[in-house]
Formats: structure tokens, sequence, C-alpha cells
């Protein structure tokens, strides 16, 4: 059923991509906040401090540009996933394909809940003039005065409250950026290129000192809670025993319970850039084989019923 009419087909591939509805983490109002698919500009919020919830690629953007403009900015910091927009003279997705990360499959994962949770990438996506590309994460919003605090627990009556894990954070995201750039470094001894690419400059780690747990909100003129923490898959019109309790599809591979009924552009359907423009193409074209397969054995047994 469709805002046209009603439509009937004997295969649906539902092709609407992983980001459904902004997630807003528990004991926080959603009416009480700004999801960041909301945002627009800095003159957009009421005056004050922003607290920014999130700190993966739409989070530290969202913060970068409110400092910028001279807002004061509270960042909010869970789980992310931490990379250099270049590594050795190469785009940070350059090495993710060449290296295979892109290209690992959902069987290959020793926790596959995890692993289709993964944050995006802490990323800018392009320099601007007389900017590096290579210096948007915690460490440089840090210097230039944003503050840091751990994951949000939830708000009430103007205060806000956090977990007292920062640096457990900051830690765990530096470690995987470390083990995935020596993976690169590997690589590139495997392949010889050693003289072929840029020496290799890491990222600095980010320091902790101390992280606020209790701020009170009104008290520190904090006006905007900004949510940037992400999508969660969302199908309310798909009225069909085949949805997870997330809101995600239950396939393999594209195909799932539901007889005519296929998905593409999940994330981690079954590569780990399914989500992406480029990876959704092997999903894709894993479903229309199985189409063809299905219309050859629909074709094959309507002519042996047409000769009994």
């Amino acid at each position: 059923m469709t805002d046209r009419g009603t439509w009937h087909a004997r295969n649906i591939v539902v092709a609407t991509g992983p980001h459904g509805i902004p997630h807003v983490p528990d004991g926080v109002a959603r009416a009480a906040v700004l999801a960041s698919s909301e945002y627009r500009n800095p003159a957009q919020l009421e005056d004050g401090g922003v607290l920014v919830v999130g700190a993966s690629a739409s989070g530290v953007q969202i913060a970068d540009e409110l400092s910028r403009a001279g807002r004061e900015v509270t960042l909010a910091v869970g789980r992310h996933t931490r990379m250099p927009r270049r590594y050795r003279g190469l785009d940070i997705y350059w090495w993710l394909e060449t290296t295979g990360r892109l290209a690992r499959t959902i069987d290959e994962v020793p926790d596959v809940a995890a692993a289709r949770r993964e944050s995006s990438l802490q990323l800018v996506g392009r320099s601007e003039p007389g900017r590096s590309a290579l210096d948007l994460d915690l460490a440089e919003l840090q210097q230039r005065g944003v503050r840091l605090a751990g994951r949000l627990v939830g708000i009430s009556r103007h205060k806000a409250r956090f977990r007292d894990d920062l640096r457990e954070n900051v830690a765990a995201a530096d470690r995987a950026m470390s083990h995935f750039l020596d993976g690169v470094y590997r690589y590139i001894e495997r392949a010889r290129l050693t003289q072929e690419v840029w020496p290799g400059i890491r990222p600095r780690p980010v320091e902790v000192t101390s992280s606020p747990t209790r701020p009170d909100l009104r008290a520190e003129r904090i006006g905007t809670v900004l949510v940037a923490a992400g999508y969660r898959p969302h199908h309310p019109w798909l009225r069909l025993p085949i949805t997870e309790p997330d809101g995600s599809i239950r396939q393999y591979r594209g195909v799932t319970d539901a007889p005519g009924v296929y998905t593409v552009g999940q994330r981690f359907q079954h590569r780990h850039d399914s989500a992406m423009i480029d990876g959704a193409r092997h999903d894709a074209r894993r479903v229309v084989d199985h189409l063809l397969e299905h219309a050859e054995r629909v074709d094959r047994t309507t002519s042996e019923e047409s000769l009994a």
C-alpha cells in the first residue's frame, strides 16, 4: 500500500538504507533535544552553550562548527571509531579497501551484533582552505576549548549525568586505530611500498585529565542539547515477522524468511561496506541472482505442470 494506491508485486526489495530514525539515548526525552538531522547552522540554536551527544562523524563536525562560531561546547563521548582522514599520503578509505577491511563478511566476525553496531568513522569529509584534513578529532577539538565528557546517561531537571568512562572510551578508540594502522604498515612492507608512500605519522593520543559527570545545564548556560548518536533502522510499514528488536531486517545475503522479500543496504548486511554506495553492489548482485534462480524454478515448474 502506498500514497498512490495499492501495488501488487511478486518480489519486493527493501533498499531504504540503515538510517531510519535518530537514536536518542535512554533517559533523554526526544522532545527536549535537537537531532543532528535537524541541525543546519549555529544561528538556528538557542543562545548559550551546546551539549553535543555523540563523537562520531556528525558529532565532531557539528562540535567543530559550533566551536568556530564562538559557542561553548561540551561533547559527550561514547564508543567511537577514530581514524585519520589521510594516512601516508593516501585517503584512509583507500587503505580500508586495499587491506581488505571493507571486504570482511559477517561470517568472519566473532560478534555479529557488535559488528553491526560499529560507529561511523570519526572523519571530516574534505579539507578547507588553509586547514589540514587530518586535524578534526577529539584532540583538536579539546585544544580549541571543547570540553569532553563521558557517555551521556540521562538528563533530568536541567542536570545531565555522564558516565565516568571518557578515558576508557578514548583509549579503546586509540587502540583500535593503532591496530588498524599496524596492519597498514605490514601491508606496505609485504607489498614493498615503503619508498612509494609518505612516512607514517600517526595522530597523537587524546589526553584526558578530567571530565564532568553531573553538570547543571542551566547554571552553565547550555541552551541546546544536540544528539548525534547515530540512527536506528525503522520499518513501521513492513508488517512481516522479519524484523529484529533493533529494527533491522533479519536476512542472510539479502534473502529474508518472507518469500519474495529481499533487502539491500543494511549495515554490515554481508560485507563491512554493505551500507555504502559502492559496497551495496555486492549484495545487490546476490539478490538479483536469487531472483533469477527463483524465476527459473517458477518457469520450469509451470512448464512441467502444463505438460502433465
